[in-house]
């Protein structure tokens, strides 16, 4: 019982061999790579509800910051709107004052006698007084 071996068996035995081990190394191959998907998959599907939260927080915070940004400018505006009204306001306080000196001046002219000396000074104090206020 002799066999006798030729190079062509030979090769095709190493051949076969080689075929066998190589869809064993493709099958296990593919089991990794199925694993790998599988995990890839997941990950994939948390980053979706991740950036999915994350957009909804965008949004948010972008109407946020539109809300603030309108709030900034109308209290910028309101602002400068105060600082005319405070020049009103002050313009206004010395007109009263002004006005109160005037009142103050005309009773005790009618206190006096009612000469021109005091009539003149009392006229000239009050006008003093109005262009102090224009000045302010």
């Amino acid at each position: 019982m002799d066999t006798t071996l030729t190079l062509n068996d030979i090769i095709l035995l190493l051949l076969g061999i080689a075929g066998v081990v190589l869809i064993i190394f493709i099958i296990v191959f593919i089991s990794n790579l199925t694993k790998a998907v599988k995990n890839a998959n997941k990950v994939l599907d948390d980053v979706n509800v991740i950036s999915s939260i994350a957009a909804e927080r965008a949004q948010d915070i972008d109407g946020i910051v539109s809300d603030v940004t309108a709030s900034a400018q109308a209290v910028a505006a309101n602002l400068k709107n105060k600082e005319g009204l405070v020049k009103t306001v002050t313009s206004l306080v010395s007109l009263i004052t002004a006005l109160k000196g005037l009142l103050k001046k005309f009773r005790s002219d009618d206190e006096d006698s009612g000469t021109g000396e005091n009539k003149s000074e009392t006229t000239k104090k009050p006008a003093k007084q109005q262009r102090k206020a224009k000045k302010k």
